[in-house]
């Protein structure tokens, strides 16, 4: 009988014929990989953005603790500037935030200045000649403070020291929190943007820098301040701000007291709000300059040493109005009365709702209060609520907040 010859075919192994993938197959489980990835790429931003965000909540607390030593160490709240051209609160904070070095190269020996010396240079200036002068590493230190950047701002070390002009006068290192500061009438009650424009006048170009107009202002304020003996007969006429000669500047030296404590609170610690985040518009991180208005990209976003003409005001703190507008709602809220881009021309500057609050967190801005707390606020919360946690003297105390 004749044996038949297995088929070619056959598996002689005695396992099943293996068949490839068909092109619906594998379009099918790509698609079901994207699908995942896709799923997945959110929630590591999510958990990347809550990252930063306890990382911001913790910078805010840090500054907290900085404030509190400070009032350990000298018995008195930090002033929040000087004046014109002179330090700002987040400088006095920087031995607080293990930032020594930065403290001693600026201050020297001398934080208050001498009253009997009549050219005396103690008090450090704090402007973009200044900064233009510190030497590429030290410009590096100076912006290296992480406690006061923001890691979801995007926002950069410092602002480039060479250029000078207006458009150089917030030049230096960057930060990405201000004093909440509240303006009010006197009796306890908002004010108008006027008041606002009141305040910078005070503060940059007053030839009577301790009046009464700063009791009305919260939560930290000027120091009282002693011009030297001199200080009529000074280039300038005696006039406290900036004429432009750095040298004119230092004969205008002063001596300066503090003098607040944390009794000016008087609604206490936990009711009062004393820093924030301040909304940088994304075109404004890394402008210098805006066609038309040199001054604008500064404005929003300029260096926290500076306390030059009303850029100070921008910088060092934001204005708390009861201005639906005080929030920003995202990196590109530009909403504003005006050019969006513009902090020049007729009263712009004044205008409460142009320079606002506000953070890359979505929908919430932190503030620090003043026991060292930190609370995350909706951008949806009423002004005026912010406004009395602000205010310092409004005679309202915000409970279960």
């Amino acid at each position: 009988m004749k044996r038949r010859k297995p088929h070619k075919c056959q598996n002689r192994g005695g396992g099943r014929n293996r068949q490839a993938f068909t092109l619906v197959e594998l379009l099918v489980v790509i698609a079901i990989i994207g699908v995942l990835i896709a799923l997945l790429l959110p929630a590591v931003q999510a958990a990347r953005e809550a990252a930063r965000r306890a990382q911001c909540t913790n910078n805010l607390k840090q500054i907290g603790l900085a404030v509190h030593n400070f009032h350990s160490t000298q018995m008195y709240l930090p002033p929040i500037a000087i004046y014109q051209n002179r330090p700002t609160i987040l400088m006095f904070l920087w031995p607080f935030v293990e930032q020594q070095s930065l403290y001693d190269i600026t201050f020297g020996a001398n934080m208050f200045g001498n009253p009997s010396v009549a050219n005396d240079t103690s008090i450090t200036l704090s402007n973009s000649a200044w900064f233009n002068s510190l030497t590429e590493s030290e410009r590096e230190s100076f912006g290296s403070v992480s406690a006061y950047r923001c890691p979801s701002s995007g926002n950069g070390k410092y602002k480039d020291g060479s250029a000078t002009g207006a458009s150089g006068d917030a030049r230096g290192p960057l930060a990405d929190y201000v004093v909440p500061l509240t303006i009010n009438d006197g009796n306890g009650n908002p004010n108008s943007a006027a008041a606002w424009a009141q305040y910078q006048t005070y503060v940059t170009n007053n030839a009577t820098p301790n009046a009464l107009f700063s009791r009305r202002c919260g939560p930290f304020r000027l120091p009282s301040l002693k011009p030297h003996a001199d200080f009529a007969t000074a280039p300038g006429g005696g006039v406290w701000g900036n004429d432009g000669d750095i040298s004119n500047e230092k004969r205008r030296s002063i001596h300066w007291e503090l003098c607040d404590t944390m009794a000016l609170w008087q609604d206490g610690t936990s009711n009062q709000l004393i820093f924030t985040e301040k909304h940088i518009p994304t075109w404004a991180l890394t402008a210098t300059s805006v066609p038309g208005f040199p001054n604008a990209a500064n404005h929003w976003n300029g260096s926290y040493t500076v306390t030059a003409t009303s850029i100070f005001a921008y910088n060092v703190a934001r204005p708390v109005m009861h201005d639906a507008n005080m929030f920003a709602r995202g990196p590109a809220d530009t909403e504003r009365v005006g050019n969006p881009h513009e902090g020049n021309g007729t009263n712009a500057h004044y205008r409460p709702a142009e320079y606002k609050i506000g953070s890359r967190h979505p929908m919430i801005v932190n503030f620090l209060r003043g026991d060292g707390s930190v609370s995350a606020i909706s951008i949806t919360t009423e002004p005026l609520l912010i406004w009395h946690l602000t205010s310092v003297n409004d005679g309202v105390v915000v409970s279960n907040f």
